[in-house]
């Protein structure tokens, strides 16, 4: 994520403003739902303790505010310092403690996801430690644990994202590729996304590219972006790398992408999420290169404010 965010006068300072509130507001339901407790009552009650971090540690994950990176990966830590704690402790049972760990694994990978900064590498020994404890949650042949609401897609897709953290691009994808294969959609629209470009040490594969996308596409907005991104992904398919559907051209890909992208940001309440600037822009040129003018299409696109980030898709 960019880490640097300045104060450009009023607006800006009322936005962290607002940043800061929901931030609050954010933790009171962490309290609230973890059952917050003292450092007494955690030591006396390993199990509320637990349960505190865990749900603290999930909300968090899912907390989108770009303008509170920091301060959200600061708390991340020290969710991920208290399981810690609970681990060392011995005092939770066998299953407990995969739990703990899971859920300080995924807050320290993306705490170190959050604070990465371009002028310097990630903390790999935070994601070492997170890919190890998230590796023996998935070893386990039932590491199902759906009263928790922890899925194994989940624990696939988060130790994927690690192990291309960690540069390890052929084990982040045997991970994307278990995750997509259990239906979940993100997974399926990177792993299309690694056969379409050729990442994490994958060769291009178009049919396969198409396959996935197709499937992320058929679930419309149920995933936020990802089936426009899919969409658009098609598009891109067709124009620059000569790939054929049956449903469409260039033109009627991105169009379709633009359509869920709105359909999907106006479910989200955010109406600058999905990259709908960049989108209308691809079908304004996939237009004009088939030699159609639309020049209503462009002025929609240099009129959508572009996201600063894709924190919304973290891992």
């Amino acid at each position: 994520m960019p880490l640097a965010y300045k104060s450009f006068g009023p607006r800006r300072t009322a936005a962290r403003s607002t940043g800061r509130r929901r931030l609050a507001i954010i933790l009171l339901f962490a309290c609230a739902a973890g059952g917050c407790a003292t450092p007494n009552q955690v030591a006396d009650s390993p199990e509320r303790g637990l349960r505190q971090a865990f749900i603290s540690a999930r909300i968090l994950a899912r907390t989108n505010q770009p303008e509170n990176v920091k301060p959200i990966a600061a708390l991340q830590k020290e969710n991920a310092r208290k399981l810690s704690e609970l681990v060392a402790g011995g005092a939770l049972g066998a299953r407990e403690v995969l739990i703990a760990r899971f859920a300080r694994a995924e807050a320290a990978i993306q705490a170190a996801y959050r604070e990465r900064d371009p002028a310097a590498p990630v903390n790999r020994e935070v994601l070492r430690q997170g890919l190890e404890d998230m590796e023996a949650f998935i070893a386990r042949p039932d590491f199902d644990y759906p009263e928790w609401g922890i899925t194994p897609a989940q624990a696939l897709k988060i130790a994927g994202g690690a192990a291309v953290l960690l540069d390890d691009g052929a084990k982040g994808y045997s991970y994307y590729r278990r995750c997509a294969d259990l239906g979940q959609m993100a997974c399926r629209n990177i792993v299309a996304d690694a056969k379409q470009y050729g990442r994490y040490s994958q060769g291009i594969d178009l049919g396969e590219a198409m396959k996935y996308h197709l499937m992320v596409v058929g679930i419309g907005t149920d995933w936020g972006c990802a089936g426009a991104f899919s969409s658009n992904a098609i598009a891109k398919m067709i124009f620059y790398q000569g790939a054929t559907s049956p449903d469409g051209n260039a033109v009627d890909w991105a169009r379709r992408a633009r359509r869920l992208a709105r359909n999907g940001a106006d479910a989200i309440g955010n109406a600058n999420l999905c990259y709908q600037s960049s989108m209308a822009l691809d079908e304004y040129l996939y237009s004009l290169a088939r030699g159609e003018s639309r020049p209503k299409v462009l002025r929609e696109a240099l009129a959508i404010k572009q996201p600063k980030s894709l924190e919304h898709m973290a891992l």
